[in-house]
């Protein structure tokens, strides 16, 4: 026995050496992910992503007018095992840039915990490591360096790295919307979206997987190299196509061609992730609330009704930006922008998907393995979380979901 843990110790030793000297933990997995060319199939047929029934607990920060109008069009639900393969897939083409986002209540990235707190975040993963000592494949069982690598990067996607978003949502929904009375005539097989915030490039590989025509903006300018390898390795440069700059800024040369008939957008939720320092980032940009609504959120608006046809659909994932723990700092503006968009823009608002995950392979919502409330984590006071107004999914309080707003141009 003391032989054997005098070699697990060696092991272990040489583990630390060799993921002590990486740049990021996992960077190898992203390239060799890319470069096997990622199947899109399980974004195109979300196949084990339900709609369900579900009756809001309540409805906080929303007006009477505004509930009065909207329908409740159910509570998405998707497979965690299925958002996991597609943020998988969407992760190996953006982690790169993402590990330098952070959330606005993080004091520093996912690279930079690595890169000033190593220690830190290797001490963390070894504990981990060998209490999951049971979840790991007998090839990779610890101490082994891979392990040991996995490990670092969970803890450091824990510290509350900027979310994706899920990717396989996408075609879900527009296979919903088409049995929505008010979009019976839209075509589903011929499709031009817009993306007024392009993020992550989640929906910019929901459009290759159907082969859509699609056009985003986005200011990240490290984005770019990664747009544009997602749509050589899944797209058509004819067709999909992500322009480098604030939507606000973007000239009218640019669109004065395109009709687009389709809108699904996920504009950035104020100041709730910070994407990275550039002076074009609208919360760089608007530091004030007020301004930012005035000078981002609503021109961004108007300017993507203009590019839209008539009776297009349109897809808001907007969230106020609330803190559970202190109600005074929440950011509230959501109710106020669907009353902009029906009275100044003249849409009509059609209603609200909730969404959330669950796991489909368990009966019960038993508390997963990794959910320790004892676990050490890089940044102990947590993050806030992106839910929309506080709703929850079902009476119970079950679940928490994000809101969808749909509207018809």
């Amino acid at each position: 026995m003391e032989e054997k843990q005098k070699f697990d110790d060696e092991k272990l030793k040489q583990a630390i050496e060799i993921v002590n000297k990486l740049p990021y933990p996992n960077e190898l997995v992203w390239h060799e992910a890319r470069a096997s060319k990622l199947d899109l199939t399980i974004i195109d047929k979300h196949e084990h992503t339900t709609l369900e029934k579900y009756q809001y607990s309540f409805l906080a920060n929303l007006s009477y007018d505004t509930r009065r109008k909207m329908q409740n069009l159910g509570l998405i639900v998707i497979d965690i095992n299925e958002l996991n393969a597609c943020n998988t897939i969407t992760s190996s083409y953006s982690l790169p840039v993402r590990i330098y986002s952070r959330r606005h209540d993080v004091e520093m990235s996912c690279a930079d915990f690595w890169n000033k707190k190593r220690s830190e975040v290797l001490d963390i993963a070894k504990v981990q490591m060998m209490k999951y000592l049971d979840h790991y494949k007998p090839e990779d069982l610890p101490p082994s360096h891979r392990a040991l690598e996995n490990e670092c990067a969970i803890t450091l996607f824990k510290s509350g790295i900027p979310g994706c978003f899920p990717a396989t949502l996408v075609t879900f929904l527009i296979d919903e919307i088409v049995k929505l009375p008010d979009f019976k005539r839209f075509n589903p097989n011929n499709i031009h979206m817009l993306d007024i915030s392009a993020g992550w490039g989640d929906r910019l590989l929901a459009a290759c997987s159907r082969k859509y025509k699609y056009t985003g903006c986005d200011p990240n300018s490290a984005m770019q190299d990664i747009y544009k390898e997602i749509i050589a390795a899944h797209g058509n440069a004819d067709d999909q196509r992500v322009i480098c700059s604030p939507f606000e800024d973007w000239d009218a040369k640019y669109h004065q061609n395109i009709q687009s008939n389709f809108m699904l957008s996920s504009p950035p939720f104020f100041n709730l992730e910070i994407y990275s320092n550039e002076s074009t980032q609208s919360s760089e940009r608007y530091p004030v609330i007020n301004d930012w609504i005035e000078k981002f959120l609503k021109p961004s608006l108007k300017k993507a009704s203009e590019i839209l046809t008539f009776g297009s659909p349109v897809i808001l994932h907007l969230s106020d930006v609330i803190d559970f723990k202190n109600s005074s700092k929440s950011i509230i503006f959501v109710d106020g922008i669907i009353k902009w968009c029906v009275d100044k823009l003249g849409w009509k608002l059609i209603g609200n998907y909730g969404f959330t995950t669950r796991d489909m392979d368990k009966e019960s919502e038993d508390e997963d393995v990794r959910k320790d409330k004892d676990e050490k984590k890089l940044n102990p006071k947590g993050v806030v979380k992106k839910y929309n107004n506080g709703m929850r999914c079902n009476a119970k309080g079950e679940y928490f979901s994000q809101a969808l707003w749909v509207f018809r141009t």
